[in-house]
């Protein structure tokens, strides 16, 4: 009985020895610590919740389109999205002339679950509505304007993570093009000015790739624990 009442009250001190090292490991994503020493061994995992992405086509701001899109996650394997993208610019002479604005929503479905996760990644696919209307004249007099464009189609692609909050999201979608356009031509009148002459109003419908991304984006997240109590 002796002996057994000295590895007792060796057992409880070296417990009460390692509870503040325990308390420091709080940083790491997955913490040991005691309620009681004498009773109770607990665990806690940190785990996260998505709360809102922001995103950015790195392919359309090469190609002089500014553009920003946030998407919300919905449940474990949903989310919705807007995004929006405007380019607007022209030359004084009219020899360049590229101006395109859009907006558009779309709803994903994850393949893969998110549960704990930082961030949204792995496979998903959507359907998305596009509505804009642009005009392009490049480095030539001859020019097309179009209205009225409304596409709605179907896309997919696959979200990789890179570090901590941020991805790399590559996607695909083709859609329904509903297309009201107009070709026209640039003529200098020789007296400072610049007559555009609009050609016969048209149409377009059909199915058209619509969709191509290479996209930076940062979620946001909020931690929360499972397991024991804080």
């Amino acid at each position: 009985m002796k002996y057994l009442t000295i590895l007792r009250k060796l057992t409880v001190a070296t417990l009460l020895f390692a509870q503040p090292l325990l308390l420091v490991a709080q940083k790491n994503s997955r913490v040991f610590f005691f309620e009681d020493p004498r009773i109770s061994f607990l665990t806690r995992q940190r785990v996260y919740r998505p709360v809102a992405t922001i995103k950015t086509n790195l392919l359309y701001n090469m190609a002089l389109t500014p553009n920003v899109g946030v998407e919300v996650p919905i449940g474990e394997r949903w989310s919705v999205g807007a995004d929006f993208m405007r380019g607007w610019w022209l030359k004084r002479d009219w020899s360049f002339c590229w101006q395109v604005q859009s907006a558009g929503v779309e709803g994903r479905f994850w393949l893969s679950d998110r549960t704990g996760l930082r961030r949204q990644g792995g496979w998903f696919i959507g359907a998305f509505v596009l509505a804009g209307f642009y005009d392009f004249q490049l480095k030539s007099a001859r020019g097309v304007q179009g209205e009225h464009t409304v596409v709605p189609g179907l896309s997919g692609g696959y979200v990789h993570p890179l570090y901590k909050g941020w991805g790399l999201e590559l996607t695909l979608g083709a859609g329904y093009l509903t297309n009201s356009y107009r070709r026209y031509t640039v003529e200098d009148t020789h007296d400072g000015h610049e007559l555009v002459r609009l050609g016969a109003p048209m149409r377009f419908v059909g199915v058209v790739p619509c969709k191509v991304g290479v996209s930076l984006q940062w979620t946001f997240s909020k931690a929360r624990y499972r397991g024991g109590s804080r």
